[in-house]
């Protein structure tokens, strides 16, 4: 077997390192025979339990099996080296011995939680829940069996059986710092964020050097938008750890966020140093290198992620959303579809696939809308109850109107909506924002006053933002994402809303049925398209947009044509909206105007690989 340092963490899921590991001294032989055999057999094992604790391996396996050599059936010695085969990667060996040990003596809670725990190591995490409510049935008050099925029902996304399981583990043990800690992974994947940093930071009050809940916090705090703690709570996972490649890996996350990407890269490839076979790793990098423009580089990471793991539905989202910015619209259809064969209620990769057919809408239409009505359903049954009743006024003296919008910022639907925030009278309607990104700037500056009330749902997940909104009284409730970034449709399943639109972001089918309107204008919605909608059209005269000029707009200057006697048009968009279809309109174009110019402008072309395809396109 492969040895490992003894200040390792130990996988049996007790927070401790292996040299303190409980669950070694839970499981010496407790046999009260006073024979000297069985006493000698007894010591012996308890000095080879010593060697196993100060992390000398060998020597303990060595002695395990010297007593194994004379007693086949020993369960006390079977079962600690499959828990010391468990400790150095060796899953299988660990599952074959421990079975054997059950075997033989199928009394012992402990065998079970070992079990459980090997067989959570290999993935099979159904037999692991058995495994461990076997251990509990033969003693219900073994805390650590109760946190380890946290875990593993967590990991099953039975996030609410887990958070009972952890909280049943506490009753029994108050001071298990390592279940405060899986306390909060599970609080925070049912988007509990707040409940989630109380569980670390108790965690963290018992054993101030558990690495794994400095590193879980940082996370609960970068998805709360509380950047530079979440880097100080990496930073000091690293300093107890400095060979955890999770922490390297999240805190170049949030250093990307923070736009400092050449530490971010850095960390990214300590993280990878560390563990090669890291998919998330090599996820998050390929994300970089996409926002570096780097699309080549990025896709073979996207690449080398779904390599190491197939079934990562967030490498094949990342891929097709990486294909999509080049114009590769068929391939990238492919990957989005891909992810939503392995996870079919990934909301990301719904929204992907929908906003990618409209690039070529032509051909998918009745497919389109198809899609979009799936992704409604899907939405619809994970949200359940919807609310069917509203504490709003039926006459209110004002209207209470709520946006939900990702784009509250420099941005074009910011640009766009500037202007109609300001001709809005407060005496008339009142407005709430529910911004779904943390980025602010100097546009979210001059548009926040226009709102009664600003509450981010960047944290929350969709039951409590459904919650919040429909504790707030909400008249409509406006959604101005459609399926882009940032989007949170999910959530208007719920209907927190008596009355909800989607507007401006978007310019298709949401899918939702509770989305009642989509407020639209004859040329985004001519009225032989109004049955490709699940959504009321309801017209806006002239248009549905209201443009708002830029402070920075440099001065209108003479019409280069009139000096130089050409023509140039200029096209500023990405990539993936001039097709070939567009391509071959602008050909008659250039045809009928043989000395006019063109001018591609968009940040894929700052590659030169990808520029120069352009040029020959």
């Amino acid at each position: 077997m492969v040895k490992s340092g003894r200040n390792d963490p130990c996988p049996c899921g007790s927070g401790k390192k292996y040299k303190h590991c409980c669950l070694l001294r839970e499981t010496l032989p407790q046999n009260s025979n006073n024979s000297s055999a069985t006493q000698l057999v007894r010591n012996y094992i308890e000095d080879a339990t010593e060697h196993h604790q100060a992390g000398r391996f060998g020597q303990a396996e060595v002695m395990y099996r010297q007593i194994l050599h004379n007693e086949p059936n020993n369960s006390d010695a079977l079962h600690l080296l499959g828990l010391l085969a468990l400790q150095v990667g060796q899953h299988g060996i660990a599952v074959e011995l421990i079975g054997k040990a059950i075997r033989v003596n199928s009394s012992i809670p402990m065998y079970y939680q070992t079990m459980g725990t090997a067989l959570a190591s290999q993935g099979n995490l159904g037999d692991a829940v058995v495994s461990f409510r076997h251990a509990l049935s033969l003693q219900p008050d073994l805390a650590i069996v109760h946190s380890n099925l946290g875990n593993a029902l967590r990991q099953l996304g039975q996030f609410n059986e887990a958070v009972e399981s952890c909280r049943r583990a506490l009753a029994i043990q108050p001071d298990y710092a390592e279940a405060h800690n899986n306390l909060g992974i599970a609080l925070q994947k049912l988007g509990q964020h707040s409940d989630a940093m109380a569980s670390y930071r108790k965690a963290l009050s018992l054993q101030p050097d558990l690495a794994n809940a400095h590193n879980n916090l940082g996370n609960a705090l970068r998805e709360f938008g509380q950047l530079d703690e979440a880097v100080e709570s990496c930073r000091r996972a690293l300093v107890i750890q400095p060979d955890y490649a999770e922490a390297h890996n999240n805190l170049g996350v949030v250093l990307q966020e923070l736009g400092q990407l050449s530490d971010s890269m850095a960390s990214y490839q300590k993280a990878l140093a560390i563990k090669p076979d890291f998919a998330e790793a090599e996820v998050n990098l390929g994300n970089l290198l996409r926002d570096l423009k780097q699309y080549k580089s990025a896709m073979e990471h996207y690449r080398k992620a779904i390599e190491l793991k197939p079934d990562y539905f967030v490498a094949h989202n990342n891929l097709g959303t990486a294909l999509r910015e080049l114009g590769q619209i068929e391939e990238a259809l492919a990957s989005f579809r891909r992810a939503l064969e392995i996870n079919p209620s990934y909301a990301d990769g719904f929204s992907n696939l929908l906003f990618a057919l409209n690039y070529c809408a032509s051909h998918y239409t009745a497919y389109n809308f198809e899609q979009a009505c799936q992704f409604g359903l899907t939405f619809a049954q994970k949200a359940g109850t919807r609310f069917s009743a509203w504490d709003c006024a039926d006459q209110p003296e004002r209207l209470r109107v709520g946006l939900v919008s990702g784009d509250l910022c420099n941005h074009v639907v910011g640009y766009f909506l500037e202007e109609v925030l300001a001709n809005i009278d407060p005496g008339c309607i009142e407005l709430i924002a529910y911004p779904t990104h943390i980025r602010e700037d100097e546009l979210t500056a001059r548009i926040r006053p226009y709102f009664s009330d600003w509450k981010s749902l960047v944290g929350k997940n969709d039951e409590t933002a459904a919650h919040l909104i429909h504790k707030d009284g909400v008249h409509v409730l406006l959604d101005i994402s459609g399926h882009t970034a940032y989007n949170r449709l999910p959530m208007f399943s719920w209907k927190p809303a008596p009355v909800q639109a989607s507007w401006l972001g978007y310019f298709a089918t949401t899918g939702l049925s509770e989305m009642d309107y989509l407020l639209a204008d004859q040329a985004g919605v001519p009225e032989d398209q109004r049955e490709q909608f699940t959504e009321t059209i309801w017209y806006l005269p002239d248009t549905r947009l209201c443009f708002t000029a830029p402070s920075n707009a440099p001065p209108i200057a003479l019409l280069p044509a009139v000096s130089n006697g050409v023509v140039t048009f200029g096209c500023f968009q990405n990539l993936s909206k001039i097709s070939d279809d567009v391509l071959a309109t602008w050909g008659e174009i250039f045809t009928a105007l043989p000395s006019a110019r063109l001018r591609l402008q968009c940040k894929q072309l700052e590659e030169p690989e990808q520029s120069e395809m352009m040029i020959n396109r």
